[in-house]
């Protein structure tokens, strides 16, 4: 179709299917959902675990109880708490902890011990766990999740391990999941041997 000169062409929109949510949003959401069928309502949720007003309003109407800080929970209940595990800092799941009765303390003491019993017989089988944490960040042992604006530290460091790494020998079993800065200058190349992290843990 001729077009003239002072018209403007037609306009073809496309709309596109949503992809979905990708595997780390997918457990967070199915986590929430499992603590509400296994404990009932409520349970709290330490951050909103997604960025999405439809998930959030499906998960409140089923009974989580978003909050952001601890001090919200009342303490004269038992209800499960579920954290996010988008930049909390050590010191949250710490405070839990010390507010936590003796039976939920020596259930995490038991899981933590549990995990530095597979840790060490994960490395005596050659694999070992990295944690690239102040690092350059390098695509070929880490996954960026998610940038942080930090012109404090060089564009490109690691600032925040969402999940630690997994390698055997010199092949990565699982690629640490990580936020890098965004921001700062730019970070200095990365030594030039290149066949593993430069921290591994």
């Amino acid at each position: 179709m001729a077009v003239k000169p002072d018209q403007k062409p037609d306009l073809r929109i496309v709309l596109c299917s949503p992809r979905g949510f990708c595997a780390g949003v997918v457990r967070a959401i199915d986590t929430v959902e499992r603590a509400l069928a296994i404990y009932g309502a409520p349970v709290y949720v330490r951050h909103e675990i997604v960025h999405n007003r439809y998930v959030v309003d499906s998960l409140k109407t089923k009974g989580a109880i978003f909050v952001e800080e601890l001090a919200e929970i009342p303490d004269n209940t038992n209800a499960p708490v579920v954290f996010s595990a988008h930049g909390v800092p050590k010191s949250v799941p710490a405070e839990a902890r010390a507010a936590a009765d003796p039976g939920l303390t020596s259930l995490i003491e038991g899981v933590e011990l549990t995990e530095r019993s597979l840790l060490n017989a994960l490395e005596k089988n050659g694999v070992k766990r990295f944690d690239p944490m102040g690092q350059k960040f390098d695509p070929n042992f880490q996954q960026a999740m998610y940038e942080v604006p930090d012109p404090s530290v060089p564009s490109g460091t690691v600032v925040q391990v969402v999940q630690a790494g997994y390698m055997i020998g010199e092949r990565v079993l699982r690629p640490a999941l990580v936020g890098v800065s965004k921001g700062g200058a730019k970070a200095a190349p990365a030594a030039a041997n290149g066949n593993e992290p430069n921290n591994a843990a």
